[in-house]
């Protein structure tokens, strides 16, 4: 329902990046806006839909600024930067 909405006010939707979590991350952007938010899941879609996955992750940590890592400890890659104007 939200991905919707958000794909009628010109949004462009990732593909999901599924998490250990029981979650999945969806990030929308649009004109330099990007905006991120978790999706819980079943434990039947996450089995079904985690080895498909381009991008899966055991968990997500955000830092004060914003910053999305693919781990807790945030030594991994970013999954997202927020740029702060």
């Amino acid at each position: 329902m939200v991905i919707n909405e958000l794909r009628k006010k010109g949004y462009e939707i990732s593909i999901p990046i599924y998490s250990t979590g029981d979650y999945k991350l969806i990030i929308a952007k649009k004109e330099g806006i990007q905006i991120s938010f978790k999706q819980y899941i079943t434990k039947e879609e996450l089995e079904s839909k985690w080895y498909q996955s381009p991008k899966r992750t055991f968990d997500l940590s955000m830092d004060p600024s914003g910053n999305l890592y693919e781990n807790w400890h945030q030594s991994s890659g970013k999954v997202l930067i927020r740029k702060l104007h």
